[in-house]
């Protein structure tokens, strides 16, 4: 059978290897173009475009393929203007997630974040104040898009930028929650957060869209993000390029890839109750995930009795202590499920449980998968 030579139109690494995955199980041959220009004297049978920018070559070329009659699939939402079959992250799904996340973590306020106001953007946006609204919050939620800060001449002095986010984090009072629709827009909040004095995520919690590592494991706070499935992203648009090539007619012309949902990190940290003692009994948790803590022993470090933090605990509308130490271990167990090929048992070990069966039953509860098949999914 003869091979298909795919065109690959991206400067979006995340998503080479599974389309390199998918192309050696289908025999595809495929060329890289990560400029979006054709090479020269290219004749193929179809192609994948992902771009984040908005240049007129690009569309030019896009468009150029798409006179031959070779089959184009969009993996991103650029372009609006070209038709063409589109595979997309579910940007309402991102805004109903981060909307609902940060609602549970007891803010009040919040700030909806953007490099700029893109369709996907808007989509999320919606979303966002939508289900906020949904949760009792009033209004939409405040929205600062930073690429409207600055002329286009400053757009890449980071200090000026800096210094137009402080301003307008200087009008909200904290404690409030950040959603960004880009995990870089999200360091640039919290960043200059920091550099105000304000603490993360006791004052301002922030969370940002892709759950890329460059970004999200090398800040002094670990971002928290939402995981958008980069790897079904690619299998989908690899899937709708092969029907297209066959001759096949698509049913729908957009396809929107539900997220993995949130992994969460340090800059969301513990739920923001407003409560001194309930805080210190989170600070107390977090020094001791990797052992025994018995309420009694928690409720002596704190000076109270148990049936005394129990209280406390209730009447600030969060679950048990216990309950709390638990989600708090499973976080931890996820970190070290993605990020090592540690046993159960090992993982147990770290996360202050009793055993691997009892690791792997409490997770199954919480998480509503075993340890491994999360595992699975998220690497």
């Amino acid at each position: 059978m003869k091979r298909k030579n795919v065109l690959l139109m991206m400067n979006n690494g995340k998503f080479l290897e599974s389309v390199a995955n998918y192309a050696a199980a289908h025999g595809w041959r495929i060329a890289l173009s990560p400029d979006g220009s054709l090479p020269h004297g290219w004749v193929g049978d179809g192609a994948i475009v992902s771009f984040s920018r908005h240049g007129d070559d690009v569309a030019e070329y896009m468009n150029s393929l798409m006179d031959r009659a070779t089959p184009v699939v969009a993996l991103s939402c650029v372009f609006p203007s070209v038709q063409l079959p589109r595979v997309m992250v579910d940007f309402a799904g991102c805004g109903h997630i981060a909307a609902r996340y940060l609602a549970d973590r007891n803010y009040k306020r919040f700030v909806f974040c953007t490099p700029e106001m893109t369709y996907g953007a808007k989509i999320a946006f919606k979303s966002f104040s939508d289900e906020l609204r949904r949760n009792g919050y009033c209004g939409n939620a405040n929205l600062l898009v930073l690429g409207d800060l600055l002329p286009a001449a400053k757009t890449h002095d980071w200090r000026a930028i800096s210094d137009s986010v402080k301003g307008f984090i200087k009008c909200i009072q904290p404690p409030f929650g950040v959603y960004a629709f880009s995990d870089s827009a999200a360091v640039s909040v919290m960043d200059s957060a920091l550099e105000m004095g304000l603490s993360v995520p006791g004052d301002v919690g922030v969370m940002g869209t892709d759950d890329s590592s460059f970004f999200c494991e090398n800040q002094d706070i670990p971002l928290t993000s939402i995981n958008t499935n980069h790897r079904e992203l690619a299998v989908a648009a690899c899937k709708s390029l092969d029907r297209l090539m066959k001759g096949e007619t698509l049913e729908t012309q957009n396809v929107y890839v539900p997220t993995l949902g949130v992994f969460e990190r340090a800059s969301t940290g513990m739920p923001k109750v407003g409560h001194p003692v309930i805080e210190k009994a989170f600070a107390v948790m977090g020094r001791h995930l990797s052992e025994p803590l018995s309420l009694v022993k928690l409720a002596d470090a704190l000076g109270m009795s148990p049936s005394k933090l129990n209280r406390v605990f209730h009447d600030a509308g969060c679950t048990t202590p216990a309950s709390q130490l638990r989600m708090l271990r499973i976080r931890k167990a996820k970190t070290i499920l993605r990020t090592t090929d540690l046993t159960l048992g090992e993982i147990a070990e770290k996360t202050g449980f009793a055993h691997a069966a009892h690791f792997l039953n409490v997770f199954r509860d919480l998480v509503g998968e075993t340890p491994t098949a999360w595992r699975d999914k998220w690497r």
